[in-house]
């Protein structure tokens, strides 16, 4: 092979060393032919630069035989997976043809090679590989757990490359691994390939705290290692008196591990007491298991303090994915918190190894899924097979049941439950979108709405400013955020037809020169019948009311509730003006010598008072604790708008809760009370009195008395108790005027 100007020199011997390596590896499963077919081959595709630098600078051959060494020593793939991972790029380019590398290599190869183009293609897409959807994907399309094994492989290779790489591919790139190869890693059974991946992804994105975690690590390790012989020693010396027969091995947590759990228990690294654990595994029969666990524990918690908190059964009780283990934290030598995990050599292989173990122990099929297939293909690795994932060649993988995947026009991968519609497709786009959806093209061919969508559709929606959300579009929707939006879009809909009502009808009110009353409004709508004021205007939206029939029953409403509700009394120097009749109040004026005129219109001024009182049918003149809140509220409101009128010019006050007197300045109780003492040529005033419009007669007396059933408001005045009015208050006034004086 010609190499100048291919590879410097460094690489040049890196290269043939790794590619020696490689062939050691791969020796007993290459065929006679390969070797010297690969060698041709690779002749061709280097001169015709098909494995040329990326931007990075990074050769791309020495980066395909840097991923075959991870594939064949990491993770155990074997001929047919390295020759096609080294032929792709060559296929990818055109260099080669495929129908070319199954006549030299087999049909197997360029199943692969076909796949990892789907894969390629997945990617041109500008697919959101930040996505937790790209996992579900890689499979569906894959539909070979090799091809997820390399991009493994290759990431992981890339990964431990990151000094080469530009800062923000390196970014991308450990995020990438970080969210999406490391699980995929992890339920595979490729624990340390997870580890590496996870750790050098902290390395790429937080570099800070991760040679900080570093450097912290190799500061205690020979420590850390001390303390785990010091730990262990009395422990093996126990359990080999016992008669056991066991292994125990501490591991140190990884640096991405020991960085989350600075992160969850907000400590300093001091503070983080299992940066390691012990595992006892024993070597014992399926009906000893239990026992023999609940003895280790017995022994090592009779060596050890436990902390009974952090002691967790699952021999007792398996997780629901098979794995079974006792797990205790014990307090060590130096006060050192250590966690102990206690297992069987089977329950230690059901651990590593997930479900398939589970399998081979238990002779049962666990939960189907994603890691029921993936442990099947852990276990296929594992068997002791020339060719061990040959048997995954016609194995289809119909993952994920209830999923489906779409892709919209420019690519961008969508996640939907299956049995969506277009319908529901243009929802997760956008609401707007789904709103105005009339159809659609899929896979370039017309569908209406309702169409269901399949697995891989490439999906362009179409719409139109006059659609609108319809009530039936909740019948085949079938996402819940379809049904979320179409709903919010219909009441939005009913909001814009109440308003438009609201306004017609106050429109109509204006025409015929009518003042509408709110509260009035409320009652009416109420004694209709209607459970909301949106329906009452909803029934006008869609005409099922007439506004002018509407109208016309308000006003006889409003008539019925104005002819009692209100009247007005007018005080002159010498008359009464009354409207309405109150039989109590004018027996009350004639006895006082006081006449009482009933007039349609009010006197000429001067006025001495002007009264304003409420009469609703339902309550008494003088029953303020059954007037109505609406009407005390009315009250309020009138006292404060009529306050802001007249200023200190005139006094207000209020008798009872239903009631507003507007006094002319120094005409009140207070002036008249005076004035009486000085015509009778009294030097001593005493009043009693009960309600706020007696305030200012209060305050002129020399003794001024509250009765003991006043009004409230009058307890915040410095005024003398009385007893209250049915009790005899003047009575008691006279007995306390009697102590006094």
């Amino acid at each position: 092979m010609d190499t100048i100007g291919f590879f410097t020199s460094e690489e040049k011997k890196l290269f043939f060393s790794k590619y020696r390596l490689l062939l050691r590896n791969l020796y007993s499963f290459l065929e006679r032919e390969d070797i010297r077919k690969m060698k041709e081959l690779m002749k061709r595709v280097v001169a015709l630069d098909c494995y040329g630098r990326d931007k990075n600078g990074i050769n791309g051959l020495l980066r395909n035989i840097d991923t075959a060494l991870i594939a064949t020593l990491e993770i155990g793939l074997k001929r047919t997976s390295v020759i096609a991972l080294l032929l792709y790029r060559p296929v990818l380019k055109k260099a080669i043809t495929i129908e070319e590398v199954e006549q030299k290599f087999g049909a197997d190869v360029t199943l692969i090679i076909r796949r990892l183009l789907k894969t390629s293609d997945l990617y041109a897409r500008n697919t959101a590989v930040n996505s937790e959807n790209f996992h579900h994907l890689l499979f569906s399309f894959a539909e070979d757990v090799r091809v997820i094994l390399l991009m493994i492989a290759d990431r992981l290779c890339l990964m431990r490359m990151g000094k080469q790489m530009q800062e923000d591919d390196r970014i991308r790139l450990a995020t990438e691994a970080s969210y999406l190869y490391a699980p995929l890693a992890h339920r595979l059974g490729l624990y340390t390939i997870k580890s590496e991946l996870e750790d050098l992804s902290l390395k790429y994105t937080d570099r800070k705290q991760y040679d900080f975690i570093k450097r912290k690590l190799n500061e205690t390790k020979r420590s850390r290692d001390a303390y785990i012989a010091e730990f262990i020693a009395p422990i093996k010396r126990k359990l080999a008196a016992a008669g056991f027969k066991f292994d125990i091995k501490g591991r140190t947590k990884s640096i991405h591990s020991i960085n989350n759990k600075l992160k969850k228990q907000q400590v300093e690294f001091e503070g983080i007491y299992d940066l390691f654990a012990i595992r006892i595994v024993l070597d014992t029969p399926l009906e000893k298991e239990r026992s023999e666990c609940w003895q280790v524990y017995s022994i090592v918690t009779d060596m050890y303090q436990p902390n009974p908190k952090r002691m967790k059964d699952w021999i007792s009780i398996p997780k629901s994915n098979g794995y079974e283990s006792l797990h205790i934290t014990v307090m060590g030598p130096q006060n050192k918190w250590v966690e102990v995990q206690i297992r069987t050599r089977r329950m230690d292989e059901i651990a590593e190894r997930g479900l398939a173990a589970h399998w081979k122990y238990k002779g049962v099929k666990a939960e189907s899924g994603l890691d029921e297939f993936l442990n099947t293909v852990r276990a296929a690795l594992e068997a002791k097979e020339n060719n061990p994932l040959d048997l995954m060649q016609d194995f289809k993988m119909d993952l994920y049941k209830d999923e489906i995947y779409v892709f919209t026009p420019t690519g961008e991968l969508i996640k939907l439950a299956k049995g969506a519609t277009v319908l529901d497709f243009a929802f997760a786009i956008h609401t707007k979108l789904g709103s105005k959806c009339v159809s659609a093209k899929v896979n370039g061919k017309n569908v209406p709405i309702k169409y269901t969508l399949n697995n891989g559709d490439s999906v362009s929606v179409i719409t139109s400013p006059a659609q609108s959300p319809k009530r039936d579009w909740l019948n085949f929707v079938v996402t819940s955020k379809a049904r979320v939006k179409i709903k919010q879009a219909l009441k939005e809909e009913t909001v814009k037809a109440v308003e438009f009502a609201k306004e017609m009808l106050q429109r109509r009110f204006k025409n015929r020169k009518i003042d509408m009353d709110e509260p009035t409004m409320m009652r009416y709508i109420k004694k209709k019948g209607f459970k909301t004021v949106t329906d009452f205007y909803i029934e006008i939206a869609e005409e099922r009311l007439d506004p002018n029939q509407v109208i016309d029953e308000y006003l006889e409403a409003f008539r019925k509730e104005t002819e009692t509700n209100e009247r007005t009394e007018v005080q002159t120097l010498d008359c009464h003006y009354a409207y309405g009749d109150d039989p109590r109040r004018d027996a009350a004026l004639a006895a006082n010598g006081v006449p009482v005129q009933h007039e349609a219109v009010l006197p000429p001024q001067p006025w001495i008072k002007l009264a304003v009182y409420g009469t609703s049918k339902q309550v008494g003149y003088d029953d303020p604790a059954n007037t109505p809140p609406e009407e005390i509220a009315y009250f309020d409101e009138l006292q404060r708008y009529t306050a802001g009128l007249v200023g200190d010019r005139y006094a207000i006050t209020r008798a009872l809760p239903r009631n507003m007197e507007i006094s002319a300045g120094g005409c009140d109780k207070g002036s008249a009370a005076r004035r009486l003492a000085d015509t009778l040529g009294r030097s001593i005033l005493v009043c009693v009195g009960d309600a706020p419009n007696d305030l200012a007669m209060l305050q002129a007396a020399d003794y001024g008395f509250r009765t003991g059933d006043c009004d409230p408001a009058m307890r915040r005045y410095d005024f003398r108790d009385a007893a209250p009015s049915a009790e005899g208050s003047v009575a008691s006034v006279i007995d306390a005027l009697r102590a006094l004086l």
